[in-house]
């Protein structure tokens, strides 16, 4: 049984260095020997033409899309570039419009009163005119038209009983103050007292004379008859050079 087995094993390695020989002394070869037909050969020249077209076509496709972002990015960076000023100049433009305009408070004998947006430059006829024109009863004596609009105010529109109620309390008043006035011009001392003729109250208008003294000059009119002179009112018991005088421009004797 290990003869035949080893036979076998013998005679199947022999097969394989016969087959290995066959094939490369004799078949290879051969294969080498053999030529490519025309067509396979066109195929393969078309296969490595298409390879390198595809290769190129990619390589300017890769390129031109490359430009077209660096010329896309140019073309945006100058528009910014250029609308910039522009842009900065409608931000101050549309600031200053903001400012320009501010609310103004309209009311009394107007059709629509209320708070209205008015612009700088505008005047009181344009306020009335937002605010719906004025009532059939506006008095306009004392408003001026032409006055310019102030922020933040307001415009009162009087109607014509109300320029009548004031009219009259102004006359009252102006009465008033000319009654004062009368009253007040006869309390008021004249211009030089007369030491013969004065009264008590009227004595103690004089500069530096109180109660004491106003009294002490009646008694001494009562019992030395009228002054001739001014001067005599220093012999009136506490009134000495120094208080005569301050008096002596303020007091006349008839």
């Amino acid at each position: 049984m290990n003869r035949q087995r080893k036979c076998k094993i013998l005679v199947f390695i022999i097969c394989l260095v016969l087959l290995f020989g066959f094939y490369k002394f004799i078949a290879r070869p051969k294969l080498k020997s053999i030529p490519l037909n025309k067509s396979s050969a066109e195929d393969l020249a078309d296969n490595n033409d298409s390879v390198k077209s595809n290769n190129i076509n990619n390589d300017l496709n890769q390129s031109l899309n490359n430009n077209e972002k660096v010329v896309i990015h140019s073309v945006v960076s100058d528009q910014d570039s250029s609308e910039s000023p522009e842009s900065e100049q409608i931000t101050a433009d549309a600031q200053e419009s903001v400012s320009s305009t501010f609310p103004v408070h309209i009311m009394g004998a107007v059709n629509n009163p209320g708070v209205y947006m008015v612009n700088a430059g505008m005047i009181i006829q344009d306020a009335i005119e937002l605010s719906g024109g004025l009532k059939a009863d506006a008095d306009l004596l004392l408003i001026n038209l032409a006055e310019p609009l102030q922020a933040n105010s307001k415009v009162y529109i009087p109607n014509t009983t109300e320029i009548e109620q004031d009219l009259i309390k102004y006359e009252r008043i102006l009465n008033s103050k000319t009654e004062f006035s009368d009253i007040k011009s006869t309390t008021e001392k004249p211009e030089k007292i007369n030491l013969n003729t004065a009264d008590f109250d009227l004595l103690l208008t004089l500069t530096g004379i109180g109660p004491v003294k106003a009294q002490a000059i009646l008694d001494f009119r009562e019992e030395n008859g009228d002054f001739q002179m001014i001067e005599e009112i220093m012999s009136v018991p506490g009134i000495k050079e120094a208080g005569f005088a301050k008096i002596k421009d303020q007091i006349v004797v008839n």
